[in-house]
This record gives structure tokens, sequence and C-alpha cells, in this order.
């Protein structure tokens, strides 16, 4: 299964990463408040091949059968 690391540590700033195909991949972190404290996260992403917007609970989400994790 393929896999694409998105780092948490960048809230809000633009950062790049390698998507699944090796093309640069790039995505903004944003914190996402829920009703009763906790916290998920948003990660907005666009590269040559996608484009697209994926909500983390935890520290994975699978999509298309790529494995994106947020660490």
């Amino acid at each position: 299964m393929k896999s694409v690391h998105f780092k948490r540590r960048t809230l809000r700033n633009p950062e790049v990463t390698r998507g699944p195909e090796g093309e640069k991949m790039y995505y903004t972190v944003y914190e996402v408040p829920e009703i009763g404290g906790n916290t998920s996260y948003q990660v907005d992403y666009e590269s040559s091949r996608t484009r697209g917007s994926l909500t983390f609970i935890t520290n994975h989400v699978e999509k298309d059968g790529i494995r994106f994790y947020l660490d």
C-alpha cells in the first residue's frame, strides 16, 4: 500500500511532501476543535495529480488505496 506523510507541527504553514507517485504534494494542516474537548486535524493538499482534503481523528486515514499519515 502506498503512503503519504504529513507533519502536524507545521500548523497553518504551507509545506511540501512527496505524493504516492513521488510527485511534490503541497499541504496545509489546520487544527479543528470539537465539542467535548477533542481535537481533530484537517489537511488540505494539492499535487499535479490530485487535490483534496482529509480529516484526521487518529494518526492515519486510508483513501483510494493510499494510507495518509499525520506525524
